[in-house]
């Protein structure tokens, strides 16, 4: 389930965390450091910086639609998101109940419990209040590949994502990655609508003639096809990371963890401890023997051959979007990193 949240959380603008207001669910799911607080701070990490906090079941709360609950919980709540990154301005809360549909598109109907105290916005008001955020349209084109598609007859080979970064036209060339593959845009499509362009922010549906399907796979990167533009392609690189509470033992050289990127999950071992930071950013120690929880350090890691595949990834100044990634250990997400540097190779026909 997690691997496939992150995927989600790669593609969101804002997330929107759903916690039950009824006593002992709140606190099984959020209080006492259940997975709701661990998606938190995934959707943070992979750079979601709105979240949209609906608090369910609040006529299920005692008394119904209790004030003094739903304060309770929103101080709480929004305690912990400030400590986990989100400035107060990019965090909303609204009361709900998801079984009767209250407050989620129509304000609360006359003798609601919920009239009495509450006059804020629904739901789906609530939500789009938010803006959305800058978006890198001047850079190189990137595509992150969620999904691949029955072609349906059409000419070509058909896949769904993200736009990250760019534009991308109908009849431009581009290049699948890492398998160096280039191909043409022949078709573009968004909610079953045809175009001719769309741009970094959009999910579509890509359709490209001149690509092999059986090269194609869930977490390549299609990208510009120009020397300059192309994405790169690498198995080491140097990164800064910040450990997470769950981190239970240290991390040394040669620990092995699982990368988390966009739609691709991959096995990673740490090969170099290269310093530890303070919280200014100033290098704390050179060469530490082991890093511990809630530290913040940069760090050489290596991915190695899975498939003959190289990894698609970035500086995080070149693209945000490809330069985040999480890392997680037995099940655990135990990190979060940004890469800082590449150790570039070339791809040949055997690899």
């Amino acid at each position: 389930f997690i691997p496939k949240m992150i995927s989600g959380a790669c593609q969101a603008d804002v997330a929107v965390l759903v916690v039950p207001a009824t006593t002992g669910e709140f606190e099984a799911g959020f209080a006492m450091n259940g997975q709701a607080k661990e998606h938190t701070v995934l959707v943070r990490s992979l750079g979601v910086k709105q979240i949209l906090v609906a608090v369910n079941k609040l006529d299920a709360a005692v008394p119904p639609w209790s004030q003094d609950r739903y304060r309770e919980m929103e101080t709480e709540i929004e305690e912990f998101l400030r400590k986990t990154g989100f400035k107060p301005k990019q965090i909303r809360f609204v009361p709900v109940s998801g079984l009767t549909g209250i407050n989620i598109v129509d304000k609360p109907p006359e003798g609601c419990g919920l009239n009495s105290w509450y006059t804020g916005p629904t739901f789906f008001e609530a939500l789009d209040s938010f803006n959305p955020p800058q978006r890198d349209i001047k850079k190189p084109m990137r595509l992150t590949i969620a999904d691949i598609i029955p072609a349906g007859g059409r000419a070509g080979v058909c896949v769904a994502g993200r736009v990250v970064q760019g534009r991308i036209k109908v009849g431009q060339r581009v290049a699948l990655m890492p398998c160096g593959d280039v191909g043409e845009v022949r078709r573009l499509e968004r909610d079953s609508r045809p175009l001719q362009r769309v741009e970094a922010g959009d999910n579509c549906e890509v359709t490209v003639q001149g690509l092999d399907p059986l090269r194609v796979a869930v977490g390549d990167v299609v990208s510009s096809a120009t020397v300059n533009g192309c994405v790169p392609v690498c198995r080491q690189f140097q990164a800064q990371v910040l450990t997470l509470p769950n981190l239970k033992v240290p991390i040394i050289r040669g620990t092995g963890f699982i990368l988390h990127t966009q739609s691709l999950d991959v096995p990673c071992n740490v090969t170099k401890l290269v310093h530890t930071l303070n919280k200014s950013g100033e290098v704390k120690k050179k060469r530490p023997r082991a890093i511990g929880a809630n530290m913040s350090a940069v760090v050489d890691i290596a991915c190695p051959h899975k498939g003959g595949r190289w990894l698609c990834i970035e500086r995080y100044e070149d693209c945000r979007a490809l330069g985040r990634f999480v890392l997680r250990q037995k099940g655990i997400t135990v990190a979060a990193g940004v890469v800082t540097a590449l150790k570039m190779a070339e791809l040949d026909s055997g690899t």
